[in-house]
């Protein structure tokens, strides 16, 4: 079928001769059988006619707009998928992005004009595309924010099936908008009361981010101060930063139930602290809910070092839902959960330390030695091996980008990741550079005793403060890609 595609320069050239010629390809691309495709499959259909669209609207933003709407609609057109589109987002919000002024003041004005008017049903990939531009052109955009925030709501899906990453986007692109709103109707609130009740456990929270932090304008203007442009994955990442600021405050008036041995534990390191001659190191800090991988070695490149982390780079600088997916993205800006159990993987054995017996384990270096050395043992094979540059291989997968949220803690993502078939890891903690702040993997291909000597995919994975975690995946492999997603969104 591909072979049937006239190459561009024939279509500039038909386009020259005869507009109808290429209007009369168009409808036939657009009212394929899209229906009982899978999303993959939907996705690459989808190219063709998008850039068939990109030659018939040219520099008219309007034009171009008026033939998403028709594609997408068609796509997602009952029977339709609950599933986003993640190609077609990002070839859309990419191509408007790159457009002029002009061409994207037209192409804004009549999305969020059909956005306002709620006449026409959204799918789950048009409904993303609405949450990203509304969140990224709100500054520009020619219906009110009060109007957007209610057309937002209404397009949030209250039915189950939807991927988790629609009304996460939803949502996020809700919160932004409240910002710019003198008031909050009722209409809007009771849809996000609706949506927490049915939700997940990360949609319900983001749901209570909406309902706390939409009514208080100082976080608001705090949150979009830190935001480095006005991109949806952006804004989430400001969003997790201040929620992070806050938490210190929150979890000192919260009560939690302390296990005996959590308290002799405290107790002794309060003991041994007041009898020292001279101050002792400081202690690393201690986090409540947060556990942390270790091995044999804090500097080997197999050992998962969990940290607290401050940074605040972003996932992700282009965005897309697996993005929103940032936000999605799951995901997509949200993706999720089920774990195999470890097998024997590149990694060494990993062992888990909490947080308050490693502090008191710290302590003893006041005594001993400032020294603290690890006793001999076989060296694994990833240690054995040159470090790779992460960085460098990280450039290198570039054109395979996707990313989102999962709702599942890192140390669980890690166990998933070391159960894949023929796929051995190297981990880099988040502590060390390059991208201080994410913790850093690379999966290799392997078949019996050999492992190639490229990495086919590299995962960054940047932790929140409720145990789940964004993700940023770059791999060339298609299959592979497709498997370590389903990792990262079951649930």
């Amino acid at each position: 079928m591909a072979s049937t595609y006239p190459p561009p320069q024939t279509m500039k050239l038909l386009l020259e001769v005869d507009r109808n010629i290429i209007e009369a390809y168009f409808t036939k691309l657009s009212s394929g059988n899209f229906s009982s495709l899978v999303v993959d499959n939907q996705g690459d259909l989808l190219k063709r006619p998008l850039e068939v669209i990109e030659f018939l609207s040219g520099e008219d933003g309007e034009s171009y707009a008026q033939h998403i709407i028709q594609t997408l609609l068609v796509v997602e057109g009952e029977p339709h998928g609950h599933q986003v589109i993640e190609g077609a987002v990002e070839d859309i919000l990419t191509y408007i992005r790159r457009g002029g002024v002009n061409f994207r003041s037209g192409c804004i004005g009549v999305l969020f004009a059909i956005l306002d008017e709620g006449e026409k049903q959204s799918g789950p990939t048009l409904t993303t595309i609405y949450s990203a531009l509304v969140c990224e052109y709100l500054d520009v955009s020619p219906v009110s924010p009060e109007r957007l925030l209610r057309a937002l709501s209404r397009l949030v899906p209250l039915q189950s099936g939807v991927a988790s990453s629609v009304p996460h986007a939803c949502i996020l692109s809700m919160i932004r908008v409240a910002a710019s709103c003198d008031t909050l109707s009722s209409e809007v609130t009771e849809v996000v009361r609706k949506v927490q009740q049915t939700g997940g456990r990360h949609i319900r929270r983001r749901c209570e981010q909406f309902l706390t932090i939409s009514v208080d304008h100082s976080a608001l203007r705090n949150i979009l101060s830190h935001t480095k442009s006005s991109s949806l994955p952006d804004f989430l990442v400001a969003l997790e930063a201040y929620s992070a600021e806050q938490r210190p405050s929150t979890s000192g008036s919260s009560s939690v139930p302390t296990s005996p041995e959590r308290s002799s534990s405290r107790l002794s390191q309060s003991t041994t602290t007041s009898k020292l001659r001279y101050a002792a190191y400081d202690p690393p800090k201690v986090t409540s809910k947060l556990r942390r991988l270790s091995t044999s070695s804090s500097h080997s490149n197999s050992t998962v070092g969990i940290h607290r982390r401050d940074s605040e780079e972003s996932l992700s600088r282009t965005f897309t839902p697996g993005e929103l997916a940032l936000a999605a993205g799951r995901p997509q800006l949200e993706e999720l959960s089920k774990s195999p159990k470890f097998s024997t993987p590149l990694l060494p054995t990993v062992q888990i330390i909490d947080e308050d017996e490693l502090a008191s384990r710290v302590d003893l270096i006041a005594f001993d030695s400032p020294f603290l050395t690890d006793p001999p043992g076989p060296s694994s094979i990833a240690s054995s091996v040159i470090e790779p540059d992460f960085e460098k291989l990280w450039d290198a997968l570039a054109k395979g980008n996707s990313r989102g949220w999962c709702e599942s803690a890192i140390e669980e993502v890690v166990r998933r990741l070391q159960g894949m078939k023929d796929r051995r890891m190297t981990v880099k903690p988040a502590d060390q550079s390059p991208f201080q702040g994410d913790l850093k993997i690379l999966i290799y291909t392997s078949s019996g005793e050999s492992v190639d000597h490229q990495p086919s995919a590299a995962l960054r994975l940047k932790e929140s403060d409720d145990e789940s975690c964004l993700w940023h995946l770059r791999c060339i492999d298609e299959e592979l890609r497709k498997d370590i997603k389903s990792l990262l969104t079951d649930s």
